[in-house]
């Protein structure tokens, strides 16, 4: 295996092509400034002899000691000759400049991987932003976390996506451990940084996007070794024809078609997503369920709605989820509770009016969970009646009633009772008012904090119930 320390935590960091440009050099020295990386760092341009405020070096070879990790920054056709200087003086180079196979500049690329092999010098990109580290502060990207340990590793060939991803995970609570930017994978490859996280400690989960593989038979099999023991999700890129044309010209991939691609990932125990929306979905929950995966595909629902339940029972059964009869047992302890009309106890649960009552609520819940067929439990919750809720009770004399928080209290102690995965959907059906909105998000981020994963649609989070019960059947074909 590959000893990617200097690279993730170098004590030093050379930048090759510093300038003042503030979309180009500036950028990259700023990122690790604004992150307050601990280490030294080496500016090189032989244009310039000092840059604000710093000294700034003719040449790598000027430097006066040897470099854990040069950025490099200059024109394609000037890589060679950098490559070249770096050898026998830096352990990793990470090539920020595109113009390489991604516009059919291939033997370029290999002139390149070529010098860096023979000068001992592993390659990162080229084509790409590099790496994230929050532990030692390496960054590329201004709104990260550094300092946090985070338990999320993840590779993406885009640069963009990178970014992208972690602003989105970020903000979804998710904290990242390793980010790293590969793009056109030259030398240092996708199932390399996989074998690498698969060790970490402090990485639970790993996360990817992909336009292509480097070597398929070396992938699989490392990649393989870690699905057995943390989770891999991946995004993959170039699923079309014309995503496979934008692919080539993105980073030079040669993109796997669907037909074959998704056969192989599933025998290697990797989880598949279709979007960055599925991925951070995927991520949150497997994270927020602890590994508690569901153990098949079957679903208990309760909402407040007969159309609702008849919504949300064919958006599962199209993304392959089963909606069973509950046990005699189940429904009997169900008419317990709630009236036989104008309700449904078969499953869905429809608990019409009854929804909006907290405890009535979380008894149902406690009972669907108990059926010896159910795998998860659906909830379903409109946020804009908690607001109107709230104003109808207080408008009747009662001022400090709050249904949010009434309803936010019963997931809480359901959080305490349920061992099977609970998920709720949250849809958002009024976009234009602030109030509802702020209770929108109050509403999700306690749940987050429960570690209960929510979902703006039925599809979202019955793909992701789905991809986490195969995953559990891989698991358990691998013991």
């Amino acid at each position: 295996m590959l000893d990617l320390k200097n690279l993730f935590y170098p004590k030093n960091i050379a930048i090759i092509g510093i300038s003042n440009h503030p979309l180009k050099g500036e950028m990259l020295l700023n990122v690790l400034l604004v992150s307050e990386y601990p280490g030294k760092i080496y500016l090189i341009n032989p244009k310039y002899s000092e840059l604000f405020g710093r000294k700034v070096y003719p040449s790598i070879l000027d430097v006066p000691e040897d470099v854990d990790l040069a950025i490099i920054a200059v024109a394609a056709n000037k890589c060679p000759e950098i490559i070249k200087q770096c050898s026998g003086k830096v352990k990793f180079a990470s090539i920020f400049t595109a113009g390489f196979s991604e516009l059919n500049n291939k033997e370029l690329e290999d002139k390149v991987a070529k010098i860096a092999k023979e000068g001992n010098v592993r390659l990162l990109g080229p084509n790409c932003m590099g790496v994230h580290c929050n532990e030692s502060r390496v960054s590329f990207f201004l709104r990260q976390q550094a300092g946090k340990i985070g338990n999320i590793g993840f590779i993406s060939q885009s640069g963009g996506h990178a970014f992208t991803f972690s602003i989105w995970g970020i903000g979804k609570g998710l904290e990242f451990n390793k980010t790293v930017s590969i793009g056109n994978q030259c030398d240092l490859t996708i199932q390399d940084f996989v074998e690498y996280f698969g060790i970490e400690p402090n990485i639970k989960i790993i996360g990817a996007y992909i336009e292509d593989v480097k070597d398929g038979e070396d992938f699989c099999k490392k990649v393989k070794q870690v699905t057995r023991k943390k989770p891999v999700f991946v995004w993959k890129g170039g699923v079309t024809e014309e995503g496979k044309k934008a692919a080539l010209s993105h980073t030079g991939a040669l993109a796997i078609p669907n037909h074959l691609w998704n056969p192989v990932m599933k025998q290697i125990g990797v989880v598949s997503a279709d979007s960055l929306e599925e991925l951070g979905d995927i991520m949150m929950s497997s994270l927020y369920l602890e590994a508690s995966y569901p153990k098949g595909l079957n679903v208990g629902i309760i909402v407040g709605g007969g159309g609702s339940s008849v919504e949300i029972t064919d958006a599962c059964a199209k993304e392959g989820l089963h909606v069973p009869q509950f046990s005699l047992d189940t429904i009997k302890k169900l008419l317990e509770i709630v009236p036989e009309v104008g309700t449904i106890t078969k499953n869905p649960v429809d608990l019409a009016g009854m929804h909006f009552l907290p405890e009535m609520f979380g008894k149902a819940v406690e009972i669907v969970y108990e059926d010896p067929n159910i795998d998860a439990v659906i909830t379903y919750q409109m946020t804009e009646r908690f607001f109107w809720n709230t104003e109808r009770v207080r408008s009747m004399g009662r001022e400090n009633f709050n249904f949010d928080k009434s309803i936010m209290k019963e997931y809480e102690r359901l959080k305490d009772i349920i061992k099977k995965p609970l998920i709720c959907i949250v849809p958002r059906l009024v976009e234009t008012d602030l109030e509802i909105e702020k209770v929108r998000i109050n509403f999700i981020k306690h749940l987050a904090n429960l570690k209960i994963p929510t979902f703006p649609s039925t599809t979202r989070g019955a793909k992701l119930l789905v991809r986490l019960a195969n995953y559990n059947k891989y698991l358990q074909r691998q013991n």
